[in-house]
């Protein structure tokens, strides 16, 4: 067994009762997004205290973004989360967890379908930012279909079907992935982070 955390670590007993690696690398990924909006918020000082309970309206816009099999945009899409009920919408993570299965090329159309929306698109590419945290390779695509009773997901006007097998990275799966990925840093700067890859 790998183990992602030193002996010395808080969560290395954790690590040692049975927990799966991929509920290790999703506890990672899900800490590492709640930290991210809390600092990005601006409603905590350093000391990680809430400074204040009124609204900022800082224009501090978060989407959050799912890559499932069929993917999704959680809380309806963008959140400005200077703003107490954003900020606790955007980090409630109760209800996420690992399912079977990476979608990252659909992530990635959601994404830059997201960065099209109103509450966003008047800023400047140059100051859009997208954070993918994944814990795992991509093991589905989408894939064009013609008519919307022949997919499983729309994504602005395109319709999609859901293709791979969800357990292994074929050569389709990456390169329809990375040409998402390609025509979403034409929109933004795009940023990886993935749990539980060392030495792959």
């Amino acid at each position: 067994m790998t183990h992602y955390h030193d002996k010395t670590c808080v969560h290395y007993k954790v690590k040692q009762n049975k927990v799966t690696n991929a509920q290790s690398r999703m506890a990672a990924a899900t800490e590492a997004v709640k930290s991210f909006i809390k600092t990005y918020s601006g409603r905590f000082n350093e000391n990680s205290k809430e400074t204040t309970t009124d609204n900022l309206n800082l224009g501090r816009w978060v989407c959050l973004v799912l890559f499932n099999e069929t993917g999704g945009v959680l809380n309806g899409g963008w959140l400005d989360v200077s703003n107490k009920d954003a900020y606790q919408k955007a980090t409630d993570t109760s209800k996420w967890k690992a399912e079977e299965g990476t979608n990252l090329d659909c992530g990635l159309k959601l994404a830059d379908d997201q960065l099209k929306q109103d509450a966003v698109k008047n800023i400047g590419n140059s100051l859009k930012n997208v954070v993918v945290l994944t814990d795992g390779k991509p093991t589905y695509y989408l894939g064009k279909v013609s008519h919307s009773w022949q997919s499983d997901i729309t994504i602005g006007n395109t319709y999609y079907k859901v293709k791979h097998n969800g357990k292994s990275c074929d050569e389709n799966t990456f390169q329809n992935t990375k040409n998402s990925a390609t025509d979403l840093k034409q929109n933004a700067s795009v940023y990886t982070v993935c749990f539980g890859a060392s030495g792959e």
